[in-house]
């Protein structure tokens, strides 16, 4: 021992060799039938808390079903030719008034909208509406916004030219707006009311490839657009009236 001190004393202080040696005699062993030193034989640690083998999450085919069947219903919603009706603010108060928009889309593998002819149908015919206009690049030669009616806007005539050879491409914005109009709303409404918007197509035509100006029909595809305005009364007249009610109450 006093050998194996003085050969391990180079290598740190006196409390590092302590540490060492007693190292060395947990991991070694005197045999004396032998009379040589022996190494102990390590055990095998032993954890404390057995460790949990990571089980790895699985999705019920059940829920894969049904988020398939979710995406590809999305899928065929968006790849769906549609009229969209944009009202920008569909709650209004008396005198108050908001935009709407017809946008056309298309799905597929189709290029771009060739052209539409449509109604605007609404609940209040043409009363409270002006600015009505064609939208650029659908608003081109041969295009109308159409006519006001006692059922809204008739024949809406809006298209885009597609001419490969001159380099004169469509606009293959998805969807596109092709048509707006400003609705005002009543200034003495006696009550809450809705003005019902939808659209009634009897033409609606795309362009099929970038590069060549012959357009096809998918009108027997077409989603029709609707949409809703909401009139409500001022809170202010709903008190005034509630508080000349009050005064004839007590008058009689």
């Amino acid at each position: 021992m006093v050998l194996l001190w003085h050969l391990l004393w180079p290598f740190g202080s006196r409390s590092d060799l302590s540490k060492t040696l007693r190292h060395l005699l947990d991991i070694m062993f005197w045999d004396p039938a032998r009379r040589v030193v022996c190494w102990k034989e390590r055990a095998a640690p032993v954890h404390a808390t057995p460790r949990r083998t990571a089980v790895p999450r699985t999705t019920t085919p059940s829920v894969l079903t049904t988020i398939a069947a979710v995406l590809a219903f999305a899928g065929t919603v968006l790849a769906q030719p549609a009229i969209t009706v944009d009202v920008e603010n569909p709650v209004l108060l008396p005198g108050e008034r908001t935009s709407i928009t017809l946008l056309a889309g298309y799905g597929g593998s189709d290029y771009a909208i060739a052209g539409v002819n449509t109604d605007l149908v609404t609940s209040v015919g043409s009363e409270g509406w002006s600015v009505a206009r064609g939208l650029p690049p659908m608003s081109g030669p041969g295009t109308s916004p159409g006519t006001a009616s006692p059922t809204g806007y008739d024949m809406i005539l809006a298209g885009q030219l597609n001419f490969p050879e001159p380099t004169l491409y469509a606009d293959p914005t998805n969807p596109i707006g092709f048509w707006r109009a400003t609705y005002t709303a009543p200034m003495d409404p006696a009550a809450p009311f809705d003005v019902d918007l939808s659209t009634m197509t009897r033409r609606y035509d795309v362009y099929i490839d970038r590069d060549s100006s012959r357009s096809e029909s998918r009108l027997d595809e077409l989603a029709e657009g609707s949409a809703t305005i909401r009139v409500i009364p001022a809170p202010a007249s709903a008190l005034a009236l509630v508080g000349g009610l009050l005064v004839r109450a007590r008058r009689r």
